[in-house]
């Protein structure tokens, strides 16, 4: 309890965000169900030496950290990847009746300056791993076998060839390999030149089925590929594709040029999936990095750097422009909240703030705003930690845009960090629904049912004594409000 109360004092902390006690966390790796327990992995940079971090979850909520699961070796340092259990034991690498859980991924080779993917395993339920003797199991074969980029393995069974499906991030595309036993690859194919954003190199894909809501029998393919460069609020940012996928490569259904976003925020990336979530749960869940590479250095942490989203739940919808990802915070969430406030439908006057009347430090707050005169007039939510901080976010119903403004949050720790950032989201009939989760550091915003998503930090000075939350109304009449505001009952471990 003492190490608990410690860690919620420090500065910025998130109370329900996952960090590391201390070091350097990015991209989220090896997230896998197993036996009752969600394994969550991630890069983790201790002295600049690059490990694989763990937690364990029974429900997504509380986090219990484990020892790193990998640490660097005589080969390289370790690199992003994914974790899968090996029901069938197609690698032989079974010892008693426990399942193996499989990782595999990236070497950043010290000697020969490749990427090459390596293969561990655990035979204890994660609590322990063990190196391949003959690693590494997959390298380039172009240019010599030094790729530049040849990176970030994920990998899952595919039931209609049964075989193992590896798909890689290779500078400007993403590459298929299939393996029968996790150590034996060949290539497949490969997808993305000419499709998408190319203002950055391609990182951290992933590659899911999913259903159709409300179509009977009917899915799609997912393919989500991280960027370093060129997102909507700048910087490091996530889009994805829909299609089909065949066991050897993907097919995009929409337009090459057309550019899908996850995340329109400046503070999401390397989002990937977990594997093996049970057939009866059935649902797509993600997590993701809430940085950029633009600034992680320049962060006012310590002693952590770094924190993940909240884990969000997946579901492929059809749109007036097409199927589109929506994204909510897992449902578990429900079950550590407390009601603070409930306001039915009310108008809210131009120029008057209404002001909730408690301070906090997390918050679950859903609200949904209407103007009387559609295609006029702004709604806003602004977080203050003080007369002269304060985080504004937005709907401007003339633009129909969502925006956040942090540049009065407090603390603007380097120069890509302060800004505008905006989302375009359609407001039906002059409505916008709005779920802000806000942690000590962190704010997501789920727009028209998740239809939107956008993710930011934020650092004020003034925070020990909690935040305030207000409603406001600009240009309009009036904006009709009604809300609840949950406070959110989680510190972790």
């Amino acid at each position: 309890m003492e190490e608990k109360n410690k860690q919620a004092q420090e500065a910025y902390r998130p109370q329900f965000h996952y960090t590391a006690r201390e070091h350097i966390i990015n991209d989220p790796n090896g997230l896998v169900y197993y036996e009752g327990e969600y394994h969550l992995m991630h890069q983790y940079n201790v002295h600049n030496q690059i490990y694989w971090g763990h937690g364990v979850s029974r429900d997504l909520l509380h986090w219990k950290r484990l020892p790193p699961a990998l640490a660097p070796d005589e080969i390289g340092q370790i690199w992003s990847g994914s974790a899968v259990v090996d029901w069938n034991n197609t690698s032989g690498l079974q010892e008693g009746e426990e399942k193996i859980l499989a990782a595999l991924f990236t070497y950043n080779e010290h000697v020969d300056v490749r990427q090459s993917q390596g293969l561990a395993y655990s035979c204890d339920r994660g609590r322990s791993w063990r190196k391949y003797k003959n690693n590494p199991v997959l390298i380039p074969e172009e240019e010599n076998g030094k790729r530049k980029d040849f990176r970030d393995p994920k990998v899952f069974w595919y039931e209609p060839l049964s075989c193992w499906i590896m798909v890689l991030a290779c500078f400007d595309q993403v590459e298929f390999y299939r393996s029968p036993n996790l150590i034996q690859w060949e290539f497949s194919g490969k997808f993305g030149q000419g499709q998408g954003s190319h203002e950055g190199v391609w990182e951290c894909p992933d590659l899911f089925e999913m259903p159709v809501e409300g179509e009977k029998e009917e899915t799609r393919w997912v393919l989500t590929v991280s960027i370093n460069n060129g997102a909507p609020a700048g910087g490091t940012g996530m889009q994805y594709f829909i299609g089909e996928f065949n066991g050897r490569t993907f097919r995009n259904e929409n337009p090459p040029e057309q550019v899908l976003w996850m995340d329109y925020g400046k503070d999401f990336y390397a989002g990937v999936t977990w594997n093996d979530i049970p057939e009866e749960d059935k649902r797509r869940l993600m997590i993701g990095w809430s940085d950029n590479w633009l600034y992680r250095d320049a962060l006012p942490t310590a002693p952590f750097k770094g924190q993940l989203s909240f884990v969000r739940e997946l579901y492929l919808k059809k749109t007036g422009e097409g199927l589109r990802i929506f994204q909510q915070p897992v449902r578990e969430l429900e079950n550590c909240r407390n009601l603070k406030l409930r306001k039915e439908k009310h108008v809210l006057k131009a120029g008057e703030e209404e002001k909730l009347p408690f301070r906090f430090s997390a918050l679950d707050f859903s609200c949904e705003l209407e103007t009387p005169e559609p295609g006029r007039g702004k709604a806003e939510i602004r977080l203050s930690s003080g007369e002269k901080e304060f985080t504004r976010i937005g709907y401007d119903f003339q633009k129909e845009a969502l925006y956040v403004d942090r540049r009065y949050s407090g603390l603007n720790p380097h120069e890509a960090f302060p800004g505008v950032y905006e989302a375009p989201v359609k407001g039906g009939e002059g409505k916008i629904d709005l779920r802000i989760l806000i942690d000590v550091s962190q704010i997501e915003i789920f727009a028209k049912q998740g239809e939107r998503v956008m993710t930011n930090l934020f650092f004020p000075e003034n925070y020990d004594h909690g935040y305030e939350i207000s409603l406001h109304a600009e240009g309009a009449p009036g904006i009709l409000a009604e809300y609840e505001a949950w406070e959110i009952l989680i510190t972790l471990d």
